[in-house]
């Protein structure tokens, strides 16, 4: 929906892995590209501002995909408006409850999505830093998304200067042990 309210074209299906067989055994930043991922970003940097992307988050109904589905545009807009200096974004990928794996799911399937969204998060909320946890079983998870994050970089779409604007975005990856991200 986020997409459809930014280019008033249809989005992508409101499912987890909406474009996941589109780039089946393809994990290239040209595969992703194909199938929809960074329009978004594309759109919002350098035309969109950090307050319209949030209220168009607000409009969308995003919601968190923990399990109170906590609204991403009520969330976002929070972190925008404290009071404090350097902000950062931290994106829980961790699926530590047994059985859960949509998290692990999305991010081995279609980790542009996880980045992207990551990027539109911290630009939102004007961090300059973002971090995705992945539990350290995830190995395939967390080789991806740094696959991903790499191309992205390659292409201009992280970094220094994205897309020769003067926003810039550091993305990692960090596997923990345990049971919980606190």
């Amino acid at each position: 929906r986020l997409m459809e309210i930014l280019t008033g074209r249809p989005g992508w299906p409101q499912v987890l892995l909406g474009r996941a067989a589109t780039v089946a055994g393809d994990a290239s930043i040209e595969a992703a590209e194909r199938a929809g991922a960074w329009a978004a970003w594309r759109q919002v940097v350098g035309s969109v501002s950090p307050d319209a992307l949030i209220g168009i988050v607000e409009r969308s109904g995003l919601r968190g995909r923990g399990g109170a589905g906590f609204p991403a545009g009520t969330k976002w807009r929070a972190a925008a408006n404290a009071d404090r200096g350097q902000r950062y974004v931290v994106a829980n990928g961790f699926s530590a409850d047994p059985g859960a794996h949509g998290d692990r799911i999305l991010m081995e399937q279609d980790p542009h999505a996880v980045v992207e969204g990551v990027a539109l998060a911290a630009y939102a909320i004007g961090a300059t830093e973002a971090t995705i946890v992945v539990n350290a079983t995830y190995g395939t998870a967390a080789a991806r998304l740094r696959a991903a994050i790499a191309a992205a970089e390659g292409r201009g779409l992280l970094g220094d200067g994205i897309l020769g604007s003067s926003i810039g975005l550091t993305v990692r990856v960090r596997e923990l042990a345990g049971s919980f991200v606190t």
